[in-house]
């Protein structure tokens, strides 16, 4: 029987993962790129980080109205985990972007919901900050920067909605 259900919990967790849809690209010549970079204290068997594009009304517990799309996934020591778009992501300019990180190290997690538009000619860099796992208190945060992809000036930028969810 234990392991009738074992067989039945895995087959659905594989199902509802095949159904999530992967963020398309664009291809735009003017698309502007997201970089994520992580910059976590965590436990030495490592973390991940799944970043999803979701609606801009996301709150931080619950799911959404729409279903979420895959947009990154990021990992550092776990061989059983594969990256996804861990180079970046051409995004459109000009359109509100929400994406959800949540960051996984052993039992412990937390998560971060930032949105912002993207403008027309820049670059974007979300940079990971916080810790994870660790015998500290879990927090993690989200900075954002952006290059002019003529000028090369980095300027912080601040995000037009941001949820640090306790998790």
């Amino acid at each position: 029987m234990r392991i009738k259900y074992l067989l039945i919990t895995s087959l659905l967790f594989l199902n509802g993962c095949a159904m999530m849809k992967d963020y398309v690209v664009s291809s735009n010549s003017n698309a502007s790129k997201i970089v994520i970079q992580r910059d976590l204290e965590t436990p030495v068997l490592g973390s991940t980080t799944y970043i999803y594009e979701v609606n801009n009304q996301r709150n931080c517990s619950g799911d959404s109205s729409e279903a979420d799309t895959r947009f990154m996934v990021l990992d550092k020591g776990n061989p059983l985990v594969s990256e996804f778009n861990s180079s970046g992501v051409n995004i459109k300019p000009n359109k509100l972007i929400s994406l959800l990180f949540h960051t996984v190290a052993g039992f412990s997690q937390c998560t971060v919901i930032v949105s912002f538009m993207p403008e027309d000619g820049d670059d974007y860099n979300l940079q990971l900050l916080g810790r994870v796992g660790t015998y500290k208190a879990n927090i993690c945060m989200v900075e954002l920067s952006s290059t002019g992809k003529d000028s090369k000036i980095i300027k912080r930028r601040s995000f037009t909605a941001y949820k640090a969810c306790n998790t």
